[in-house]
């Protein structure tokens, strides 16, 4: 019974969705090609000219500036973070922002790190998920702070904190150890206290199963040891002895 009534739903409503899309012009989607929604028709020149590069234009262009920041050198890879960066802020497909800040990350300068930092706050959460995994690939001391930051936010979506959580053990640095400990909390998300875990198993080579008071005891004998070494041989070794593993 339920059954026929869905069919039946289903007629009725199929041909008020086909014509209210007959009006439709699909070549103004954004990318419906590149998603295999439609055959989007060329874009005229004359409404080029008028309106701008269409989406695909500029997908285009910003795949070809994450290859040249790959193989660049420093001046190139400075100049294309500076036209990334200005077209990210003027960039309104949720879409294209997240190919930027791909490309951002190929840059890895000063400016990139700039706009990484702010795509954290995007209205798009795949973007700033995608800002996340650009500070995994770097993986400096900045990237842990920043992805720490993120951890500690308590209005951050769940999704983002499992990015910042991969994104820290992509890093592999030892100092992101700390922000994890702190999600193996049982008052925490399941799905967080499983990752942070699984992340912390995979930077320390430990494995101290899911008891918080023993990743702490760990971390913090840990971070004492290399304080220690760190007083004796100068700030540069830190990095190599934070956990003895490493």
């Amino acid at each position: 019974m339920l059954r026929s009534q869905l069919l039946c739903l289903l007629f009725l409503t199929l041909p008020v969705l086909v014509s209210g899309c007959r009006g439709v012009d699909l070549s103004s989607m954004p990318l419906a090609d590149e998603l295999g929604l439609a055959d989007v028709r060329p874009v005229p020149e004359e409404i080029k000219a008028r309106y701008g590069p269409t989406a695909k234009d500029r997908l285009k262009m910003i795949r070809k500036q994450r290859g040249q920041a790959k193989k660049g050198s420093t001046e190139v890879r400075e100049q294309i973070s500076e036209k990334l960066a200005e077209q990210i802020r003027a960039e309104p497909n949720a879409f294209l922002r997240q190919e930027i800040v791909r490309a951002l990350a190929e840059c890895d300068t000063p400016q990139a790190a700039k706009i990484l930092r702010a795509g954290l706050n995007d209205e798009n959460v795949d973007v700033q998920i995608q800002c996340c995994r650009g500070w995994g690939k770097w993986g400096t001391d900045e990237s842990v702070s920043v992805l720490g930051e993120v951890l500690d936010n308590k209005h951050a979506a769940t999704d983002l904190k499992i990015a910042a959580i991969d994104a820290l053990q992509a890093s592999g640095r030892p100092q992101g150890a700390t922000f994890l400990v702190s999600l193996l909390d049982k008052r925490e998300d399941p799905a967080l206290q499983y990752r942070a875990l699984e992340a912390l198993q995979k930077i320390t080579g430990q494995n101290l199963l899911d008891n918080q008071e023993a990743w702490q005891a760990y971390v913090a004998e840990e971070i004492e040891k290399s304080l220690a070494v760190e007083a004796k041989r100068g700030p540069s070794t830190v990095d190599r002895t934070f956990f003895g593993w490493r």
